[in-house]
């Protein structure tokens, strides 16, 4: 085996699971001390784990095809290889037992042989997002919201452009996306997407005209994209700010490294900076003049609280659709809790670990008339769960009688059912049953309960492991007579009941 730094498998091992109830000492191997995994037998009656045994051997001495293996402080073991078998049964048998999930708050609890499956679907399992790059591990459940929400490395779609790009990347898009809204760089109020935006003549742009001079590239796009026709505005706004509208011939014939000479100088010039930039102003004819510009904002300043109404407006609208489809979502997320907390409160009632069920059957008068006319003559309680990871059962009255008892008495019977925690229970059922039916009197002294009790026939298939639903019935067909219950209060407000014990069976 490898060390902690290693790359060679872990050190082979039984099943090392949380089990409900303790595993026969028959069932566990002498080597790893865990329930058997791919039970082997050997020769002289110990069972071991198939992959635990094959690793002892390998770190055993052979001598001539036999292996000396320790299994206690005390005693040896002396056999060949070829005295190994498998162990069907005993591997039967522990995936019979009942574990827990592994899970961390998973609540699941089943046969050892269903786990793997389980895990594959287990909401609580910890799986990592499956997102390319991403290494965030969280519980199955909540890794849908993870992608959809939080995901660095989720799929997301430019709105401007449409292309596919990852959300940890979306802010290095938007400074390339061509369709990316951008202001006017006028001034203005219209917003036009970044490949419409046409950049400002390198003269007049405060960035240059504040700077020691522009740095010009022979080759490139956007404000250095043409040396001559930045250059020759340049050169010819220096001496009249009108020069745009004619070009002289002295002009014409400059060469392209005497501009470029020449536009160093006008940019360190503080003088040649000013006038460019007081002809720029006059090349590009703006809406306001600078020396305008506070007599436009107060005149206009209805115009420029109307553009913020607008856009007031506009995310007030958003807002109120944002906000109704988060009400709808609360009321949907309502109507889900409520509907789970139904089912967990219908489940808990129909529970009952106890061996003493109480059925209390209310009404009990209208449904004897009914059976009398030959409706409704089967009456099932709720099941119930004889202890703990028990038998399922069911009681069942014909309020008429049934067989013998028809028209006369009132029958009771009990039902075996297919319960979660058949695997580990014995079969067939064996157990005492007892049947009682409550005398109501107000005094315990006065009170004389109808009581019957039968141990369960292991021969008839009405105690057999069900393999439907639920076997048939056993109990009494005249267990106690129309004439009787009227006789002391077994019928009180309406009202009876019965009680049923299971019990083991008397030596």
């Amino acid at each position: 085996m490898a060390d902690s730094n290693g790359g060679s498998p872990a050190i082979p091992s039984g099943y090392d699971y949380d089990f409900v109830s303790p595993i026969d000492e028959d069932y566990v191997c002498q080597i790893c001390h865990l329930p058997l995994k791919k039970a082997v037998l050997t020769r002289c009656g110990h069972r071991f784990c198939n992959d635990c045994l094959l690793e002892s051997f390998r770190r055993s001495v052979c001598l001539h095809k036999h292996v000396l293996l320790p299994l206690f402080s005390s005693s040896w073991c002396f056999f060949f290889y070829q005295d190994i078998f498998p162990d069907k049964a005993s591997e039967r048998r522990i995936l019979s037992y009942l574990v827990r999930c592994p899970c961390p708050g998973c609540q699941w609890m089943g046969e050892l042989r269903e786990v793997q499956v389980k895990l594959q679907r287990c909401p609580d399992k910890v799986v990592e997002c499956p997102s390319q790059n991403c290494t965030v591990k969280l519980a199955r459940r909540l890794i849908e919201e993870h992608m959809m929400t939080s995901c660095p490395w989720r799929i997301v779609c430019c709105p401007f452009c449409s292309e596919n790009h990852p959300k940890s990347q979306e802010l290095a898009h938007n400074e390339s996306c061509a369709f990316y809204p951008l202001n006017c760089i006028n001034g203005c109020t219209q917003v036009i997407p970044r490949m419409q935006v046409t950049p400002p003549v390198l003269f007049w742009s405060p960035r240059f005209l504040n700077s020691a001079g522009p740095t010009i590239s022979e080759t490139g796009t956007g404000y250095n994209s043409c040396q001559h026709e930045i250059l020759m505005p340049v050169a010819s706004l220096v001496a009249s700010p009108n020069a745009h509208n004619s070009s002289t011939g002295r002009e014409r014939q400059l060469t392209t490294g005497k501009r470029a000479e020449r536009t160093k100088h006008d940019f360190r010039c503080s003088i040649c900076r000013t006038a460019i930039g007081q002809a720029s102003l006059n090349f590009f004819s703006p809406k306001v003049e600078r020396r305008d510009i506070e007599r436009h904002i107060h005149d206009q300043t209805v115009s420029h609280l109307s553009l913020a109404c607008k856009k007031i407006v506009t995310l007030h609208k958003e807002f109120d659709k944002e906000k109704t489809s988060l009400s709808k979502q609360l009321d949907e997320l309502k109507k889900e809790n409520d509907s789970l907390l139904l089912k967990v409160s219908a489940i808990s009632k129909t529970r009952n670990d106890s061996p003493t069920y109480v059925w209390k059957i209310s009404g009990f008068s209208e449904i004897l008339r009914q059976a009398k006319h030959g409706r409704n003559n089967k009456l099932d309680s709720k099941p119930f769960y004889t202890e703990t990871y028990g038998y399922k059962l069911k009681m069942s009255v014909n309020p008429n009688g049934d067989g013998s008892g028809k028209n006369t008495h009132l029958s009771v019977f009990v039902i075996v059912m297919k319960g979660d925690y058949d695997g580990m229970l014995y079969w067939p059922f064996n157990q005492k049953v007892t049947f009682i039916l409550v005398d109501q009197q107000d005094s315990a002294e006065e009170r004389e309960n109808i009581v019957m009790h039968f141990k369960a026939n292991a021969k008839l298939e009405n105690f057999s492991r069900p393999t439907s639903d639920e076997n048939p019935g056993r109990g009494y067909a005249r267990f106690v007579s129309h004439e009787k219950l009227k006789s002391r209060r077994y019928i009180a407000d309406d009202t009876l009941y019965l009680q049923v014990v299971v019990s083991p069976p008397s030596p």
